[in-house]
């Protein structure tokens, strides 16, 4: 996945030298570790600084929460609004022994603020929310976006509106893009 985190499915053995390993059952929810999207929000939680709480909106099978506990993140939330996904996810939090609190309500329903707001969901979807993905980011925390197909960079570009100031930095892998910033 990034750095020394691999995801392997429950019923193999983890590589040889692998120091954390996150354990999956693949199956109905989005997310196995291998989208070029997943893998950029990935290399970017390993890169930027560890904070005390994460929030990962739209959290599929739970991988990048997970990470985010295997960081060292004290307060990972979680939301997912498919009844299927939260299952998994839930399924793969218990699997993993760690503690993620999964959320089914909208981001437009949440109050707290965090360290770092994670979404990797597509780019129409990212742009609607942007007001409440900001709104969640703590002062000088980071909000890390991606699922932006690199013939859509400019519309998303174009729809998304980040504070005076600020400006984005960009991670690409194939045809995704991933965009991050400080607030």
């Amino acid at each position: 996945l990034a750095g020394e985190h691999w995801v392997v499915p429950s019923w193999c053995d983890s590589p040889v030298g692998s120091s954390h390993t996150i354990r999956i059952d693949p199956g109905m929810a989005f997310g196995t570790g291998t989208h070029e999207t997943t893998q950029l929000v990935a290399q970017e939680l390993v890169e930027i600084p560890v904070a005390e709480s994460l929030l990962d909106v739209g959290t599929g099978t739970g991988i990048l929460a997970m990470l985010a506990c295997q960081r060292g993140y004290k307060k990972v939330c979680a939301t997912e609004i498919e009844a299927d996904s939260r299952r998994v996810a839930h399924e793969n939090f218990s699997l993993n022994q760690l503690v993620v609190r999964l959320d089914e309500r909208q981001i437009e329903q949440l109050n707290e603020t965090f360290d770092v707001v994670v979404a990797n969901i597509i780019d129409g979807v990212l742009v609607r929310v942007q007001k409440d993905l900001l709104r969640l980011v703590q002062p000088g925390g980071w909000l890390v976006v991606s699922g932006i197909i690199t013939e859509r960079e400019q519309d998303f570009l174009n729809g998304f509106h980040l504070p005076q100031g600020r400006t984005w930095r960009r991670r690409q892998q194939g045809d995704w893009l991933l965009f991050s910033v400080q607030l």
